[in-house]
């Protein structure tokens, strides 16, 4: 998140969470006995995002010994570092990305890819990242296979929640991803 090596331990403040950060964890807890109990496969980009959430909700809900560092100004990533950003993002996108993995890529500090992004795209990079994974889940119900299905498509994506996938392709493609797939099906029954 800092964009260079830490030149001191991390060590949290021992301290109670904050009631906000206690509910969400509290949650996040919940959702992982859920996942252990029913043996879900999230698969590893589901995972990793997890993962990536988990950390960063607590290194930017509780106080550590680089809290101050984190709060001070950050110059934003210039233009062509985004360009980088979105390249490395599209062309690994099936790849479990985190938003660190993405700044360490480019050579710049969370902080400052997430400002760039702001400020050349008035975006975010995990929704540019989201973006191109939906091309990709389009693409691939665009020419699917007998055995292609929602379902693992959104998941191979990257999209653990299969409402929200279907709201935002909807959102982008005007149809849902079970309609792409039913159309191009009946197209190439009707070749035959």
């Amino acid at each position: 998140m800092l964009g260079r090596p830490l030149d001191r331990q991390l060590r949290f403040v021992l301290q109670p969470f904050s009631p906000e950060l206690q509910r969400l964890w509290d949650r996040l807890l919940t959702f992982l006995q859920c996942v252990n109990e029913d043996q879900l496969a999230l698969g590893a980009v589901v995972a990793a995002s997890l993962d990536d959430f988990i950390l960063t909700t607590v290194l930017q809900g509780h106080p550590h010994s680089f809290t101050d560092d984190l709060a001070a100004p950050v110059a934003p990533a210039v233009p062509r570092i985004v360009r980088c950003a979105e390249r490395y993002m599209a062309e690994n996108a099936a790849a479990p990305l985190t938003i660190a993995d993405i700044a360490l890529e480019v050579g710049v500090s969370v902080r400052a890819l997430q400002a760039g992004f702001r400020e050349w795209r008035q975006t975010t990079p995990m929704a540019a990242l989201r973006h191109i994974r939906l091309q990709c889940a389009r693409a691939a119900l665009l020419e699917p296979d007998e055995a292609t299905e929602v379902t693992g498509v959104a998941l191979r994506w990257g999209f653990a929640h299969l409402g929200r996938f279907s709201a935002s392709y909807k959102a982008i493609f005007d149809e849902t991803p079970g309609s792409t797939l039913r159309r191009r099906r009946s197209r190439a029954v009707e070749r035959r």
